[in-house]
């Protein structure tokens, strides 16, 4: 290596080292190079007293034909303290915001924890809510308020006194609790009869409340990144629904959920004012051709679904069209509302509980669910956004699968949250007796 070369990349290292210590505003010390001019295996070298508890560049200076750079600066190295999988639960929990974290180093250094909430959208300084010990890796907030949004800090207490870095020492995250409970109730004829496929409904005095998310028919959408999709993308048969209220007479295209893109995937909207349901690049689409389809200015329930071989759809519970097709192939794609992968077919309108299940469902079952609420562990059940939280820039998934809370949350751009939901007789708390009268309502 040419020496001038050599000493000028030491010298640019060098130089981007003395930003780094300038940057966390670290106290005088000193760091430098060594080595031999006319050697090639010349190294820039940072020696660590202990990599466990930060440490200072340390260095020799060596005589002879050796040369010194260097820079008096204190060069302070934390290793990461925090794993990145920081859990808060978002609406899971009807009785409390529940908080998770890993510790993957710094632990001998690490004296307490101290627990953060500050409620978003307001002014004012986080709360301490929670001092936990030194060994304790989760945290139940049971004085959140329900349907409100938290900022939540836990702060790893005992690694540094001078600063703060996320990982480090700290980390946060969003989170809510959503009340809500479960009824379980029997239906007999006198005499002790079940009776099976009776409708049971539960409503508040004050009537049905609630989000929907409305969509500006310009340049609002929501997307859940591939990297995030995770079970959604690579299904061999699915069941998509929402409920739908175009603001627009219809006339052009727009796409309601899609990860279509080239030929892979599958998606659904309306073109010229009718329902259509597609696999692939959409030479294989379905396209609603009955009476009953949606109007603008009313809620519908749309659903379709994909066993394999046939695309079938069905408006307000009740099957319209059936078509024979091939087999789906695998997308790599975003999952997006409100327009399809390539920034086209905006909807203007309002969906609200937007499902998508790992398999084709029975005429039976999306009968009897189309119209009332579901709970988080409906077989199949991989992507469920209720879209009642009313605030951030997130949608969050309710649903979960063996007990693992599928987190498949989506991000919004220029959606805004609306008060314009489905009726109570459309859209409600429901159960639906079994063949021994039973019914659970969630």
């Amino acid at each position: 290596m040419n020496n001038k070369i050599r000493i000028f990349f030491v010298l640019g290292a060098l130089i981007l080292l003395l930003a780094q210590a300038k940057a966390q505003q670290l106290t005088p010390y000193n760091f430098g190079y060594m080595g031999n001019i006319p050697q090639t295996s010349d190294q820039l070298k940072v020696s660590w007293n202990n990599s466990d508890s930060g440490s200072k560049g340390a260095y020799t200076q060596v005589n002879g034909n050796r040369f010194y750079a260097g820079f008096p600066y204190d060069l302070v190295y934390f290793p990461q303290a925090f794993n990145r999988n920081f859990f808060v639960s978002k609406g899971y929990y009807p009785n409390f915001v529940r908080l998770q974290w890993e510790i993957v180093g710094l632990q001998s250094r690490i004296t307490s924890f101290t627990v953060y909430r500050k409620q978003m959208g307001i002014a004012g300084d986080s709360i301490l809510v929670a001092t936990l010990d030194n060994n304790q890796r989760m945290f139940n907030d049971e004085y959140a308020d329900g349907g409100i949004l938290y900022k939540y800090t836990v702060i790893a207490e005992g690694i540094s006194t001078d600063w703060t870095e996320n990982l480090v020492n700290y980390v946060e995250g969003l989170g809510f609790r959503s009340p809500f409970g479960i009824i379980n109730g029997h239906v007999e004829y006198e005499g002790g009869v079940a009776v099976e496929g009776v409708r049971v409904l539960s409503e508040p005095s004050s009537g049905i409340t609630g989000k929907s998310l409305y969509f500006n028919g310009t340049n609002a959408y929501a997307d859940l990144p591939y990297s995030s999709a995770g079970n959604t993308n690579d299904l061999s048969e699915f069941t998509i629904e929402t409920w739908v209220r175009p603001d627009t007479d219809m006339g052009d295209n727009a796409t309601f959920l899609t990860n279509s893109a080239g030929n892979f995937g599958f998606g659904f909207g309306y073109e010229n004012g009718k329902t259509v349901l597609w696999i692939n690049d959409g030479t294989e689409k379905l396209t609603n051709s009955s009476g009953l389809d949606i109007v603008k200015g009313t809620y519908t329930h749309v659903c379709g679904t994909y066993n394999g071989s046939e695309l079938k759809l069905y408006i307000n519970g009740k099957l319209e069209e059936t078509l024979a097709v091939g087999t789906i192939n695998a997308s790599t794609s975003k999952m997006v509302l409100g327009k399809n992968t390539d920034d086209l077919n905006f909807f203007k309108g309002n969906l609200d509980e937007i499902r998508i299940w790992s398999k084709a469902r029975t005429d039976l079952e999306i009968a009897g669910d189309y119209s009332r609420y579901l709970g988080q562990d409906a077989p199949g059940l991989i992507n469920y956004w209720r879209t009642n939280e009313g605030f951030g820039s997130y949608i969050y998934d309710f649903s979960r699968t063996d007990g693992t809370f599928n987190q498949n949350d989506a991000r919004m751009y220029n959606v805004a949250w609306s008060n314009n939901i489905p009726t109570g007789e459309q859209l409600g708390f429901a159960g639906i007796t079994d063949a021994n009268g039973d019914y659970t309502i969630s």
